[in-house]
């Protein structure tokens, strides 16, 4: 019998060529009250779930819309400005990028829809649409139309409720109940119970509470089981997780994106990474435009260091869409785990090249530079990856990193105190762990003990997954690793 990985990857090899559309729907921005909020991300899901569902079209996830904007440092409430959506557009490696806005005041509600070509940089649909907000689920499938009209002659799905559910309150819940969840990654490695929550216990008990009410009002539908099924894994309740993920898939008529990947999430989580590779298979085999799954699929063979296959993954990706550049930096990343430095620094300097300005794509090319221990290389990346974004933590730390390398321990020290100061907000956590083991290493390599211990235990409480393994191959570091309270933090 065929080993699943070697199945999955002669699979996906054979992924047909490109000439395949890609659709990113962004979140609908407002300034309604924050009682309508929730509309506008729910809307550029249901429209998300519709372009994913098609076999001959690649879509985005809205969690990917977010990321980009994220990582463009892009403000969700401006999206909607054609320069931004252009950004993005680029950011996601799109041909068409919807976007819009909308006015909400009980009874009624208007959305301004834009659909934006991304190779003319121009709106190629721009229409109103509205109505009735107990209509809203019939609003959204004219909006359905909108796109579907704007990439003919393919087919989209314009059924009312095609998305899940055609219960307004029930599409509420599980909306809220997204919004709850979104910070938290979906990511292979964020799966890994050693890794940090990224939400307090008490909002996924929140988003729990919401899918319930979901449910209840509406017990068909897949994508409120799903993520209830998912809070469920997020406070390690096994049992109610895999009764949930089994009503999700009863009640899916239809394709349920999330599902597949919270899915995938739950079984890395509970140490069946096996199952998690099947999930997404079965899912490509099905949507092969599932552009998250993809990518997802090959962090998680590169996770279990199954490169070749993870390559082989992303080669696939590449062809059905040419233009994604985090895709392009992932094959150089996997391209540099086998060992192949050129190829991954060429890979990410193509990404680059594609978005110049991107902090994200910037600090990996420093990465695949450091690789191959081209530490010039590095250092002049970041420098100038500083200029253009002066207080990004993500650039500082690499940097600090970069001049430990080098035996530059002030310069390090000096520059890992200001990653600090740019990574405040909670969602920093792992910039922070890594500029605290920055401060370890350098100030253990002073003879500061205290203040090493006092960096290494703040990098620890942080975020336990960091390369700890950097002190421990640190030969500068036999007195620190010496130190009684090393061994009482469990140090390897």
């Amino acid at each position: 019998m065929l080993h699943l990985g070697l199945f999955i990857v002669s699979l996906l090899s054979a992924a047909e060529p490109a000439e395949r559309m890609t659709i990113a729907v962004a979140p609908f921005t407002t300034t309604a009250t924050s009682e309508y909020e929730w509309i506008g991300p729910a809307v550029a899901q249901a429209l998300s779930t519709r372009v994913l569902g098609h076999p001959k079209l690649n879509g985005t996830t809205l969690r990917q819309v977010e990321a980009a904007l994220r990582d463009d440092n892009i403000e969700p409430a401006s999206v909607s400005d054609p320069e931004n959506a252009i950004r993005l557009g680029h950011q996601l490696g799109a041909d068409l990028v919807v976007v819009g806005t909308y006015s909400a005041q009980w009874p009624d509600i208007q959305f301004l829809v834009k659909v934006i070509d991304l190779a003319s940089g121009k709106a190629k649909v721009t229409q109103t649409v509205g109505g009735d907000l107990e209509t809203l689920v019939d609003i959204e499938a004219q909006l359905a139309k909108i796109l579907a009209d704007a990439i003919a002659p393919q087919k989209l799905d314009v059924r009312p409720g095609a998305f899940g559910t055609k219960v307004l309150w029930a599409w509420r819940e599980d909306a809220l109940a997204h919004q709850t969840l979104a910070w938290q990654s979906l990511a292979p490695a964020s799966a890994d119970p050693s890794a940090p929550a990224g939400l307090p216990l008490t909002a996924v008990q929140q988003a729990r509470s919401h899918a319930q009410h979901a449910v209840a009002l509406d017990p068909g539908y897949g994508d409120a089981w799903a993520v209830l099924a998912f809070a469920n894994a997020l406070l390690d309740d096994r049992a109610q997780c895999v009764a949930a993920f089994a009503k999700a898939k009863a009640a899916s008529k239809d394709f349920n994106p999330f599902a597949v990947l919270a899915g995938a999430f739950a079984d890395v989580h509970q140490g069946r990474a096996e199952d998690a590779l099947a999930k997404y298979a079965d899912a490509l085999t099905r949507y092969p435009g599932f552009l998250h799954a993809r990518g997802y699929l090959g962090e998680l063979y590169n996770k279990l260091g199954r490169h070749k296959e993870a390559l082989a993954v992303f080669e696939a990706y590449l062809q059905l869409a040419p233009k994604q550049p985090w895709t392009l930096a992932q094959r150089g990343y996997t391209k540099s785990k086998l060992g192949d430095h050129i190829g991954a620094i060429a890979d990410t300097i193509k990404a680059v090249d594609m978005l110049p300005r991107s902090p994200s794509l910037l600090v990996q090319l420093a990465s695949r530079y450091i690789d191959a221990n081209k530490l010039i290389g590095a250092e002049d990346t970041l420098m100038h990856a500083l200029e253009m974004h002066p207080k990004e933590a993500r650039i500082y730390t690499r940097l600090g990193y970069v001049y430990l390398l080098q035996g530059k321990d002030d310069l390090a020290i000096a520059i890992s105190e200001k990653a600090l100061l740019q990574a405040e907000f909670a969602t920093r956590m792992r910039d922070r762990a890594y500029a605290h083991l920055n401060l370890a290493r350098a100030y253990g390599h002073g003879g500061q003990i205290d203040k090493a211990m006092e960096s290494l235990t703040l990098a620890h409480s942080e975020d336990a997954t960091v390369p700890f393994s950097e002190i421990a191959d640190d030969p500068k570091l036999e007195q620190l690793r010496a130190d009684p309270r090393y061994k009482k933090l469990g140090m390897p």
